[in-house]
C-alpha cells in the first residue's frame, strides 16, 4: 500500500517547480509572440505568479526570459508585414489590418523602444550619454543618368 492520498495524481495540475525544461518552454512560446498572461492559460504551463517568482530567483531564466522578449518583439514586427501583405488594397479589411499594424508598432515602441521607437538613438554602450541618430538620405532621380 502506498502513502498517497487516494485519486491523486502528482501528474495533474500546473506545475509548481522550476525546471530548465520548463524555463526553456515558456521563453520559447514567448520567443513565438506569446505573452506571459496567454502562456499561463495553458494546462502544462504554470502560472504567472509562479514564472515572476522563478525571475527573481533564477538568474538564467532572467537571462533566456530577456532574450526570448526581444525576439518576441522582433515575431510582431514581423507579423506586421505579413498583415500588410495579405489585405486586399480594396476591401473593407484595410481599417482592420491598419488597426492590427498600428496596435502592434504602439506595442513594439514599448517593449523595445530603442529598436522600434520613434526615436531611434545610437547607444553607445554607456547608457548616459545616448545621441539620436541623424540620418541623411539622398534621392536622385532615375530617369536622369548620373552626372
Amino acid at each position: 500500500m502506498t502513502d498517497e492520498a487516494p485519486n491523486s495524481d502528482k501528474s495533474a495540475g500546473r506545475p509548481t517547480d522550476y525546471s530548465d525544461e520548463l524555463a526553456t518552454e515558456i521563453c520559447l512560446r514567448i520567443s513565438n509572440g506569446r505573452s506571459v498572461k496567454s502562456i499561463c492559460t495553458d494546462k502544462d504551463m504554470p502560472s504567472k505568479t509562479s514564472i515572476y517568482e522563478w525571475l527573481n530567483l533564477h538568474s538564467e531564466f532572467t537571462d533566456m526570459y530577456r532574450e526570448a522578449v526581444s525576439q518576441r518583439a522582433d515575431y510582431h514586427f514581423d507579423e506586421m508585414l505579413d498583415i500588410a501583405d495579405m489585405v486586399e488594397a480594396e476591401s473593407a479589411e484595410v481599417a482592420k489590418a491598419r488597426l492590427q499594424i498600428d496596435t502592434r508598432k504602439w506595442i513594439l515602441s514599448r517593449m523595445n523602444p530603442r529598436k522600434y521607437g520613434d526615436n531611434i538613438q545610437e547607444d553607445d554602450g554607456n547608457n548616459d550619454n545616448v545621441q539620436p541618430v541623424q540620418v541623411t538620405v539622398n534621392v536622385r532621380d532615375a530617369r536622369k543618368p548620373d552626372a
